[in-house]
Formats: C-alpha cells, sequence, structure tokens
C-alpha cells in the first residue's frame, strides 16, 4: 500500500500538481533528501503502487 509521503513524492516528481516534470535533484532538493534516498523512495513509492493495481496490468 502507498503511503501519503509516496504519494506526495511521486505527486510532485511526475508534475500532477502543476504538470512540471521535475528531475531527479530538484525532487531530492523539494523534499530535504539525497538523491540517492530520493531513487529509492521513488522505486519504492513505484513498486508499491504497482501492487495496487488490478492483476490484468
Amino acid at each position: 500500500m502507498i503511503d501519503e509521503r509516496e504519494k506526495a513524492y511521486l505527486w510532485y516528481r511526475f508534475g500532477f500538481e502543476d504538470d512540471v516534470l521535475h528531475p531527479l535533484s530538484e525532487t531530492a532538493k523539494h523534499f530535504h533528501l539525497s538523491e540517492s534516498r530520493a531513487k529509492s523512495t521513488e522505486k519504492l513509492a513505484l513498486d508499491n503502487f504497482w501492487l495496487e493495481l488490478p492483476w490484468w496490468y
């Protein structure tokens, strides 16, 4: 299950809030993370997101 922090990260990173795709480095700065931590957060969030999709996707 995706938590609120992961959801906020994905919404910002992929531009759902402002229609602008933000690069990893900018997203890391926005959330006060190192780039490596931002990358692992993104992977975890995307993995959790895919687990919530119906099995036929």
